[in-house]
């Protein structure tokens, strides 16, 4: 898996990622986040964007950090055309069915990642983590297939939904 591949770049932080993430966690990035959603508007809204996408291609843009309350290390995805289409029409499309949605995502503001580690971290983790990384090229193409409703609470995390992407047409030859 291209996550697999990711990890063993860099061996050194590899057991702290992975002692973060639970079973039910999955790797992925956010088009949006929001507390409340009407499940049903939702799904009927993702079925329709995945309808009329194509699969494509986002490429990794090296290390980043979210600065807060609830700092986080991610792996930057350089953000295209075609991710910023789909990202906007998910976002305007669930404005009118989605509570407390954060603002962090909105189309202007958007930046793709995948957290790598951001909950209960001391200070020092994330620095150990920053010094075992500085030297390691971490390049990768992740092949964008699929739409989901995943959550997350305090007691759980899973998938509500996931639809895939219309595939792309092979050349002949």
């Amino acid at each position: 898996s291209t996550w697999g591949r990711v990890l063993e770049k860099n061996p050194a932080v590899r057991d702290l990622i992975e002692s973060r993430q639970s079973q039910q966690e999955f790797i992925h990035f956010s088009w949006l986040v929001s507390e409340d959603l009407d499940k049903e508007k939702t799904i009927k809204l993702l079925d329709n964007v995945a309808k009329s996408t194509v699969e494509f291609d986002i490429q990794s843009g090296g290390i980043g950090i979210f600065t807060g309350n609830v700092p986080a290390i991610t792996y930057g995805l350089v953000r295209n055309d075609q991710a910023s289409r789909i990202q906007s029409r998910i976002w305007n499309n669930c404005l009118g069915h989605m509570g407390s949605m954060n603002m962090k995502y909105a189309p202007d503001r958007w930046i793709p990642h995948i957290t790598i580690l951001h909950y209960g971290l001391q200070a020092r983790e994330y620095c150990e983590f920053l010094e075992k990384s500085i030297d390691t090229e971490v390049s990768f193409t992740i092949q964008v297939n699929n739409l989901a409703i995943i959550y997350k609470d305090e007691n759980s995390a899973g998938l509500l939904h996931k639809v895939d992407l219309q595939k792309k047409v092979r050349g002949l030859g």
